[in-house]
């Protein structure tokens, strides 16, 4: 695991997928957490914020760069799923209830988990390969001195018969 491939907006992904895991235990509707007040919605939020909470975690696990920036294209979309039913639920409150604000934080962790899991896929880059090992480099003996000319006329007689 190399925490040098992982980019700022790998983890203000990651964070704010267990921003929103954490906000779901805050007053949302009412005086109701949101694992209460959102009936299946909280469940699904939750799987979302998984994956944001795994593109940290296997960036740095990950040797080849593909895999990653697969991860952050999924978590990106399931950052603007999020902040949809977020929103919808926002809008439309259940049983007409107040709404807290856990909700709104919920709202804004969706907000930074899409913006920064857009701005995560500008960059296809994920840190440089690591060096080779000199021990696994073999040692080549330097070709014999001479004018060349051996090379020359080997080449000339294969080329002739």
């Amino acid at each position: 695991m190399r925490l040098s491939r992982t980019r700022p907006t790998d983890w203000v992904v990651g964070l704010a997928g267990a921003a929103l895991i954490g906000l779901l235990f805050a007053d949302w509707y009412g005086g109701e957490s949101g694992w209460s007040a959102l009936a299946v919605t909280d469940v699904v939020l939750a799987l979302l914020a998984l994956l944001a909470i795994a593109v940290p975690i296997v960036t740095a696990a990950q040797a080849a760069n593909a895999i990653p920036i697969a991860l952050v294209s999924f978590a990106t979309l399931a950052g603007v799923v999020a902040t949809v039913a977020i929103g919808v639920r926002l809008a439309a409150p259940p049983n007409g209830a107040g709404v807290d604000t856990g909700a709104w934080l919920g709202l804004a962790a969706g907000l930074v988990w899409t913006v920064a899991g857009a701005l995560d896929l500008r960059d296809e880059r994920r840190g440089h390969p690591p060096p080779p090992d000199p021990e696994s480099i073999p040692v080549l003996p330097a070709p014999p001195r001479g004018d060349g000319g051996d090379a020359q006329r080997q080449l000339g007689e294969s080329s002739v018969g």
